[in-house]
């Protein structure tokens, strides 16, 4: 019993550190937080480390939880920065419409990315209209 007590307690933190690290995710309700956090894949990143070139085949979004990504795209030979983001922001999301990369996504700092995979993110959306709004929201900035 004591060992389901202490679980509980743990999903409890979990659910409030993930409010804290993603803004957009306390319209939801507690369900559908427990089921995101179940779903988020952890990637650790080296400053200069580019983790998705433009174009590159994806379906994903990813969270910064620690340190800052540079958003950059291709015009000619040269990448032009035109986003830098920080913890709490969210990148990628137009990948779950179109499958690539919108950009390249290098790292600028040593850098956290909680990463929700866009199979299962998907699926959550067509059973949560609220989830379907946020993330659509997010698609549009």
């Amino acid at each position: 019993m004591k060992a389901l007590q202490t679980l509980s307690v743990f999903n409890k933190s979990q659910t409030q550190q993930l409010t804290l690290q993603i803004p957009w995710i306390k319209e939801l309700s507690t369900d559908i937080k427990e089921q995101i956090i179940q779903m988020i894949d952890h990637g650790v990143y080296d400053t200069g480390h580019i983790i998705y070139p433009q174009g590159k085949p994806i379906c994903t979004i990813g969270v910064i939880s620690r340190g800052t990504l540079k958003c950059e795209q291709s015009l000619g030979d040269q990448q032009t920065v035109i986003q830098t983001l920080g913890p709490g922001e969210t990148f990628a999301t137009m990948s779950l419409l179109t499958g690539q990369a919108p950009a390249q996504y290098k790292a600028d700092s040593l850098l956290n990315v909680m990463w929700l995979p866009g199979d299962k993110i998907k699926t959550l959306m067509t059973q949560d209209p609220k989830l379907a709004a946020v993330i659509a929201a997010l698609i549009q900035t």
